[in-house]
């Protein structure tokens, strides 16, 4: 169950733990939105969802998505879109399982299916999109694509600046292997190349708020003033404290 508090521009839930009917543990949740000047405005707001992200682990995991929502739906004053980025990582899934990359698009559906029926109270409200068709059937996604790998090989601070990004990736995943390391940087600059297609796609579907639990990689804000400079990155903090 899921309390909600807000005071002031504070977000606070308590998530009480119930088993057998009696409470054996609550947990204060705090979304922290550091930028405001997304709320209020009518600009369309996009939540994008990672499909195998650790954030949704556990029955915790529901509490933090339950409270995120929440607090998008508080402050925003237009349409909200919940993405589901299934498309939006495989060609290093399709390495991962060693499959083409049709193969990880349709398992990663699958998952991504999962998630929409474990949420689907929550996302009650939102509109509900895959990534596979708001961006891979774009009319206009094979130009935007051309643009970024343009710009990527044009542009070498951008260039530097996604190797770098790529780099931290691998440092999270903690891949020492030198070959399996290499395969990895490579293929998650491709992914990365089709995450910033699809923002350019976004900003120009006229979704203006794109709020991450997390933050956003270093090449993606170099190239705002370019391909999307009315687009607000923010960056959602979620903190989980025991209270008993």
């Amino acid at each position: 169950m899921i309390t909600n508090i807000i005071r002031k521009a504070d977000n606070k839930f308590i998530y009480e733990n119930y088993k057998e009917k009696a409470c054996i543990k609550r947990e204060l949740i705090k979304i922290s939105i550091k930028q405001q000047i997304w709320q209020n405005l009518n600009h369309y707001v996009i939540l994008p969802f990672s499909i195998h992200s650790a954030i949704y682990d556990g029955i915790i995991g529901g509490a933090k998505i339950a409270s995120l929502i929440k607090t998008v739906k508080h402050y925003a004053k237009n349409k909200i879109l919940i993405l589901l980025c299934e498309g939006a990582h495989l060609n290093f899934l399709s390495a991962e399982l060693k499959c083409s990359v049709d193969d990880a698009l349709n398992l990663c559906r699958i998952d991504a299916n999962k998630l929409v029926e474990r949420f689907k109270e929550d996302f009650n409200g939102c509109e509900l999109m895959y990534w596979s068709d708001f961006v891979l059937k774009n009319k206009n996604y094979n130009q935007y694509k051309s643009e970024i790998m343009n710009t990527y090989q044009a542009d070498s601070l951008f260039n530097k600046m996604l190797n770098e990004d790529a780099e931290k990736l691998n440092q999270i995943k903690n891949i020492h292997s030198i070959n399996a390391k290499k395969i990895f940087i490579e293929k998650a600059t491709l992914d990365y190349l089709e995450m910033i297609a699809g923002v350019r796609m976004m900003h120009d579907e006229q979704y203006r708020t794109f709020i991450y639990p997390g933050s956003m990689p270093e090449s993606f804000i170099h190239l705002q003033s370019l391909f999307y400079p009315n687009m607000i990155f923010i960056n959602a903090g979620i903190q989980v404290r025991v209270l008993t």
